[in-house]
């Protein structure tokens, strides 16, 4: 099994504890099972989606400028923590760039439990 395979199934079986714990919370409340799973899987999706988003903007380098300043910041101030590497904010920028892994699994998962929301919606509202 691929690696790709592997973190979609963990992004996948993470939306499902998600989902499974929005049930669990709202289990008491006078609601049809449809428009708990229908909230369970939004909120898997909703949350999902925003991580992978954050991952992808970080992975194109957005955040590196506040890393970089925060770095530089805490090695001028506290000289005790060392040197700071002698780069400049490209080849930090590159460095980093280096280790992210991308961030299509967490994205691909969110935009699966968005589609069932979608269908548990429809399901729902064909039964009120």
């Amino acid at each position: 099994m691929s690696e790709r395979i592997k973190n979609l199934i963990i992004f996948l079986v993470l939306g499902l504890v998600i989902a499974a714990i929005v049930v669990a919370v709202n289990w008491k409340l006078e609601q049809p099972v449809a428009q708990r799973l229908c909230d369970g899987t939004f909120v898997a999706s909703v949350l999902l989606l925003g991580m992978g988003g954050l991952k992808y903007v970080r992975n194109q380098g957005f955040f590196d400028v506040a890393s970089y300043g925060i770095s530089y910041t805490i090695h001028t101030v506290i000289p005790s923590m060392g040197p700071m590497q002698d780069e400049d904010l490209f080849s930090y920028k590159e460095r980093k760039k280096e280790g992210r892994k991308p961030a299509r699994d967490m994205i691909l998962a969110g935009c699966a439990y968005l589609v069932l929301s979608g269908i548990l919606f429809v399901i729902y509202q064909l039964t009120i």
